[in-house]
C-alpha cells in the first residue's frame, strides 16, 4: 500500500516542577487495524463453518476455503507463524 494507513504514535516528554522527565505515549489505530483482530476471528469462524457444513466441495467452496485459509495465515501474528 502506497498510502499511509492513519495509525500513529506520539511520545510526549514532560518535565515536572522537580525537573523530572516523564514519558507519555499516545497511540491511535486506524479503523482497519482496530478491527483486524475481529476480522481474523471472523475468518477463522467462517472457515470452520464452510468445512463443517459442506461435505462435498464444489469449485467455489474450495476456492472460498482456500482464500479464507490464506487470509488467516497472512493475518496471524508473527509469533504464531512458523
Amino acid at each position: 500500500m502506497a498510502e499511509k494507513c492513519g495509525c500513529y504514535s506520539k511520545v510526549f516528554v514532560e518535565t515536572n516542577a522537580e525537573k523530572i522527565e516523564t514519558f507519555r505515549v499516545e497511540i491511535f489505530y486506524c479503523p482497519l487495524h482496530a478491527a483486524a483482530p475481529l476480522m481474523l476471528e471472523a475468518c477463522k469462524m467462517a472457515e470452520l463453518l464452510f468445512v463443517s457444513i459442506f461435505d462435498v466441495y464444489d469449485v467455489n467452496t474450495k476456492n472460498t476455503v482456500r482464500k479464507l485459509r490464506t487470509a488467516i495465515a497472512a493475518a496471524e501474528p508473527e509469533e504464531h507463524n512458523g
